[in-house]
């Protein structure tokens, strides 16, 4: 990790928690409708 200003810092800080939480939110989605497709195949299968 290289040393940055506080400024470059919170431009850099801003950019990754919205890629973090795009990413966070497509892994949330998939694992939620992975455990809705389950838990629906599970009722079927009963």
């Amino acid at each position: 990790m290289e040393t940055t200003t506080t400024e470059e810092a919170a431009t850099i800080g801003g950019g990754w928690t919205l890629a973090r939480r795009t990413t966070l939110g497509i892994v949330l989605m998939g694992t939620l409708g992975a455990l809705a497709g389950f838990a629906f195949a599970r009722l079927l299968w009963r």
